[in-house]
């Protein structure tokens, strides 16, 4: 047995908590993306950067042809929310009257796997399949009254900052805005009209929230 390619795994995919989303974003298949920013930016955002570099495929259609990249992708995602979810479940108010919770878009399940053994009374539903945006608006219009969306998301400055956390913001905005079609971090103004009664922020760490929209 090659002991050097275990123990280099386990410092990219177990042990290292930013090495998956390392080797993700050093990718070939991803990091080709950032040279199109100019092309995407002159065509009005009719294509991502994404999609400039991969003929127009966009990214989650690739990701679910291409199972190295959607590997990468997954683990890159889980490593990066378990650190959010540790310290997410040490603010019980958040899981507030919740019984059954669904991750829409919960990849290999490590999240939830982490709020249940927390919250063992919570039923836990993980939902991650491609193209699965029709039956996660679904989801949302099948809310319950006493129901509840929480989200885990970074906040955008209502006025440009240069602090280290608005720093952080724009930056992930700029890795949605190339990777993903429509997507985009936001501010704190917009999140509370998204069309929703009831929302309310916790600070998590970073400059990360929870995220609580209810009907």
């Amino acid at each position: 047995m090659d002991n050097s390619i275990d123990l280099k795994g386990d410092y990219l995919f177990g042990r290292s908590p930013t090495g998956p989303t390392a080797v993700f974003a050093v990718d070939e298949d991803i990091f080709s993306s950032w040279q199109h920013i100019p092309d995407a930016v002159a065509g009005g955002g009719k294509q991502t950067p994404f999609e400039l570099a991969h003929g127009g495929t966009p990214a989650f259609e690739y990701f679910g042809k291409n199972r190295r990249v959607s590997l990468l992708f997954d683990r890159a995602m889980a490593q990066q929310s378990l650190l959010v979810i540790k310290k997410l479940v040490e603010h019980p108010k958040v899981f507030d009257g919740v019984r059954v919770l669904v991750d829409v878009g919960g990849g290999t399940g490590e999240m939830l796997a982490l709020i249940r053994d927390q919250y063992k009374h919570i039923r836990c539903i993980n939902m991650d399949l491609p193209h699965s945006d029709e039956e996660s608006i679904l989801i949302l219009k099948c809310l319950p009254d006493n129901g509840k969306v929480i989200v885990t998301q970074s906040i955008l400055p209502k006025t440009p900052e240069s602090t280290p956390a608005a720093r952080d913001s724009y930056m992930m905005d700029i890795i949605i805005y190339v990777n993903f079609k429509g997507g985009k971090d936001r501010t704190e103004q917009v999140y509370a009209k998204l069309g929703f009664s009831g929302f309310q922020k916790t600070y998590i760490f970073c400059n990360i929230y929870a995220l609580e929209f209810t009907k």
